[in-house]
C-alpha cells in the first residue's frame, strides 16, 4: 500500500503559504536551498530554521508556521500570558515574612543537624549562627563545620523547663520515675477481679 507522503500537515502548509509561487521562487525569496521543497514533498520534517524563514519570508504568523510543522502545539502557540521574575515589592509582607520563616526554619535545623545541637533558635539567632560560621577564621572554603568557641550564647526564647515548646530533648530515663502512660494498670485489674491475668 502506497502512503501519499504529500499529504503531510506540514506539506498542505506549504502549499497554501505559496500559493502560485514556484518552489525555486520561495526559496529565493526564504534564502534557503529549493531541495528543501523536494524533501518536504517526500514527507521529511522540515527544519525549525527553515520553518521559521519560509514564514517570515511570506509575511505569515511565525507561531502558526511552527504549529503546523509540529514543532509546537496550539495550546502552546496560544498562550498569551508569559511569566516574569518575581517582583518582591510587589508580594504581601505577611507572605513574604512567612516564606522567609519557612526558609529560616530549613536553615536552622539543617544547622542543628550539622552541629549536634537540639535546641530551637530565633529567626536573628538564625542569621548570627549563620553569620558566625562565615566569619570563622578557622574554616577553610567548602568546609561546613562551626567552630563551637564562636558559638553565641543560647537566646532567651529556649527554655530549659519543663514547658512543652516542642523541642525534642534527650530522654534522661531514671527508674522508677516515668511510666509508660498514666492508663490504670490492666493486669492488677484483672487480678483483683478475679480475672486470668493473660487472657
Amino acid at each position: 500500500m502506497l502512503v501519499d507522503m504529500t499529504n503531510t500537515r506540514w506539506w498542505r502548509y506549504v502549499n497554501r503559504l505559496l500559493g502560485d509561487d514556484s518552489y525555486s521562487a520561495a526559496a529565493d525569496r526564504a534564502k534557503f536551498d529549493k531541495s528543501a521543497f523536494t524533501r518536504w514533498k517526500k514527507g521529511a520534517s522540515a527544519d525549525p530554521a527553515f520553518v521559521v524563514k519560509l514564514a517570515r519570508a511570506y509575511g505569515a504568523n511565525v507561531l502558526d508556521a511552527l504549529v503546523e510543522a509540529e514543532f509546537l502545539t496550539e495550546d502552546e502557540a496560544n498562550l498569551t500570558e508569559v511569566h516574569a521574575p518575581l517582583d518582591l515589592s510587589q508580594v504581601d509582607a505577611l507572605e513574604l515574612v512567612g516564606e522567609l520563616q519557612n526558609r529560616v526554619d530549613k536553615l536552622n535545623y539543617l544547622f542543628n543537624l550539622h552541629a549536634g545541637n537540639t535546641r530551637k533558635v530565633s529567626l536573628d539567632q538564625t542569621i548570627t549562627d549563620l553569620a558566625s560560621v562565615r566569619r570563622s577564621k578557622t574554616n577553610t572554603p567548602g568546609d561546613t563545620t562551626v567552630d563551637q568557641s564562636e558559638q553565641p550564647e543560647t537566646p532567651p526564647s529556649v527554655h530549659d523547663d519543663d514547658d512543652d515548646d516542642g523541642t525534642v530533648r534527650p530522654f534522661d530515663w531514671e527508674p522508677g520515675t516515668y511510666a509508660a502512660d498514666s492508663s490504670p494498670d490492666e493486669d492488677a485489674g484483672r487480678e483483683e477481679e478475679g480475672a486470668d491475668p493473660f487472657p
